[in-house]
C-alpha cells in the first residue's frame, strides 16, 4: 500500500494505479498534500499540488497526473461506501493499491435504554424477568446495554448475520438449526446443509455464563465480512441456549476477538493472520454514541482520520482477553493510591460500562456525586454534567482522561425529561492476577479510537476526532 520511492518529488506526468481490493496502509503526520477521491460519481479532481484524479472505473484502473508543482509526497485518500484507503506517495507509476476493510457497526437502543425511556423497567424488575444487577455479573457479556453490531456472511452460499465483535472472547458462536431453546426462535438461524463449504467432526463446546451455560457443536466454514473471505474458521454452533436471555440481544451470535488461549477455540483474527488476509496483525475500532451508523471496526490498519494526535501503546499479556495493567487512576487530576502497586484490566469491547474493583467503586460513586436510585443505578443531575470530575487512567507514561460526558449515559423520555445515570458498575471480581480488576469497555473505548496490535501484543489509545 505505502511505496517509498529514493526521495525527490511527483516528477511523474501520468500513471496508472489500479485498486483491486482496499486495505488500509500506514500513513504519515503530514497532509500538505491530499487528493480525496469517492468512488461513487464520475468526477475529476484537482489537488492543491496539481495533481489531477480521474476516475475510470472501480475496481479498474484511476488515472492521476502529476502537475508542475513539486510536493514531497501527496497523500491519496480513496473511499467507496464504507471503504476508506490513505496512502502516501513519494512517486508511482503503474501502482496496485490496497486498502484494509472495515465493518461498519451499528448501534441499536438496547432493552434498557427502551425501558427506561417508555418507563417501563420498573414493572419488569418487579417481574423477576430482567435482574437489574445480574447482568453485569457476566465475565465476557453484558446483555443490560450491549448494542454494537456488525454484518458477516457465513457459508457458501453466504447467509447473513447480526454479531457483537467482542473483545473479551475468543469464540466464534452462531445461533444454529440445531437449536431448539426459545432464545433460537428469535433469531436468524445458521443451516450448516445449505453450506458447500461446511464440514465438522461433531467436537462439542460450551461456553459458561452466570444465567447458563450455551452449548453446541464446533464446525467449520467460510466467515465473510466487507471483502474479507475467511476459509476453515472454527465456528459454534449453539444447540442450547440458557433462559430468555439470549433472545433480547439483537445479535444473532458473537465473534470473538480476544487473544488465543493455548488449546483454546482459534479466534477469527488469527485466522485471518495464518492465511495473509492483513496487511498487519492489528485492528481497530472507532464507537460512537449515536443510533444507527458511525460506528466500525477496521482489519489490518487504522483510521488516521478517526483520531488525533499520537497513539499510547500499553503492553498486555499474551493469552489474555487485552489484558494490561494500569500504573494509577486520578480523580478531577487528584491521585488515587488505588493502582499505586498496579491494577489488572482488560480492553473489552463486549462490556458496554466502565467496570471499578468493587472495593472502591462506592467512594467512586461518593466523588462523583452519584446517588442510587429505585433501579440499582447510580444518577446524577443532568444539569451538572459538565461540572462532574474527569477520571484519569495512567498506563506506561500515557495520562488517558475519560470526561463526564463520556462516562455519562443521558435517556430522553418520553415525557420530555432528562435520565442521566453512571455508565460504571462494580467489577465482577475485586482482584485479577492478584490486582484490583478493572473492565475497560465501550464508555472507555468511545473517548479513544483503540487498535488491537495482536503482532506486538500491545494495545494504542488515542483521543477520538
Amino acid at each position: 500500500g505505502v511505496l517509498h520511492s529514493g526521495g525527490g518529488n511527483l516528477f511523474c506526468t501520468s500513471c496508472n494505479v489500479t485498486v483491486d481490493q482496499l486495505r488500509l496502509s500506514d500513513t504519515l503526520a503530514s497532509k500538505s498534500c491530499q487528493i480525496k477521491l469517492t468512488i461513487e460519481l464520475d468526477f475529476t479532481h484537482q489537488s492543491d499540488c496539481g495533481v489531477r484524479v480521474q476516475y475510470l472505473s472501480f475496481p479498474q484502473t484511476l488515472q492521476i497526473q502529476a502537475g508542475n508543482a513539486e510536493c514531497d509526497f501527496v497523500l491519496l485518500q480513496i473511499t467507496k461506501g464504507n471503504q476508506m484507503g490513505i496512502f502516501h506517495l513519494k512517486s508511482f507509476c503503474d501502482l496496485r493499491i490496497h486498502a484494509e476493510p472495515r465493518v461498519p457497526l451499528m448501534k441499536f437502543k438496547s432493552l434498557y435504554e427502551q425501558l427506561i425511556e417508555e418507563g417501563q423497567l420498573k414493572n419488569l424488575l418487579m417481574n423477576q424477568q430482567l435482574k437489574s444487577d445480574g447482568f453485569y455479573n457476566e465475565p465476557l457479556l453484558n446483555y443490560k446495554d450491549m448494542s454494537y453490531f456488525g454484518q458477516i456472511s457465513i457459508g457458501t452460499p453466504p447467509q447473513s448475520f447480526s454479531v457483537h465483535f467482542d473483545t473479551g472472547s475468543t469464540r466464534l458462536w452462531i445461533n444454529s438449526v440445531y437449536c431448539k431453546s426459545e432464545a433460537c426462535t428469535m433469531h436468524h438461524l445458521f443451516n450448516p446443509e445449505e453450506s458447500s463449504t461446511y464440514y465438522s467432526n461433531g467436537e462439542p463446546f460450551s461456553v459458561h455464563y452466570v444465567s447458563g451455560s450455551l452449548t453446541g457443536v464446533i464446525g467449520y466454514d467460510t466467515v465473510s465480512l466487507q471483502g474479507l473471505k475467511v476459509t476453515k474458521q472454527e465456528i459454534g454452533l449453539s444447540i442450547k441456549e440458557p433462559g430468555k436471555h439470549f433472545a433480547r440481544p439483537l445479535h444473532d451470535g458473537i465473534m470473538g476477538m480476544a487473544l488465543k488461549k493455548p488449546g483454546g477455540m482459534t479466534p477469527i483474527v488469527d485466522t485471518m493472520i495464518q492465511e495473509n488476509l492483513l496487511e498487519e496483525p492489528i485492528f481497530a475500532f472507532y464507537l460512537t454514541n449515536y443510533p444507527g451508523q458511525g460506528s466500525e471496526v477496521v482489519f489490518g490498519g487504522v483510521d488516521p482520520t478517526r483520531y488525533t494526535g499520537e497513539i499510547h501503546w500499553v503492553p498486555v499479556t499474551p493469552g489474555s482477553h487485552w489484558q494490561l495493567v494500569i500504573d494509577g487512576f486520578e480523580i478531577d487530576h487528584q491521585e488515587t493510591t488505588w493502582c499505586s502497586n498496579g491494577c489488572s484490566a482488560i480492553v473489552d469491547t463486549g462490556t458496554s460500562l466502565l467496570t471499578c474493583p468493587p472495593q472502591f467503586v462506592d467512594e467512586l460513586y461518593q466523588k462523583i456525586g452519584a446517588q442510587a436510585n429505585e433501579y440499582g443505578d447510580y444518577i446524577v443531575d443532568c444539569n451538572n454534567l459538565n461540572n462532574l470530575p474527569t477520571l484519569t487512567f495512567i498506563m506506561n507514561g500515557a495520562h488517558l482522561h475519560v470526561e463526564p460526558s463520556f462516562y455519562t449515559l443521558v435517556y430522553h423520555l418520553r415525557n420530555g425529561e432528562k435520565y442521566c445515570r453512571l455508565g460504571i458498575k462494580g467489577s465482577h471480581v475485586e482482584y485479577r492476577d492478584g490486582q484490583p480488576f478493572w473492565t475497560l469497555g465501550d464508555i472507555f473505548i468511545r473517548q479513544f479510537y483503540t487498535v488491537f496490535d495482536q503482532g506486538n501484543a500491545q494495545v494504542g489509545f488515542a483521543k477520538v476526532a
